[in-house]
């Protein structure tokens, strides 16, 4: 969370409604496509 603070600080983004939770979205999309192209690749 201090790290979000300090990031919309520095550009001066006041409305952070939905930061963390996009970006808890974006990392579990991340993870599950990670998981299924290294499925892909290594046929698993």
């Amino acid at each position: 969370m201090y790290i979000i603070t300090v990031y919309l600080g520095a550009v001066g983004i006041k409305k952070v409604r939905h930061t963390v939770a996009t970006g808890l979205i974006t990392d579990i999309a991340s993870f599950i496509m990670s998981v299924i192209i290294v499925a892909v690749l290594f046929g698993y």
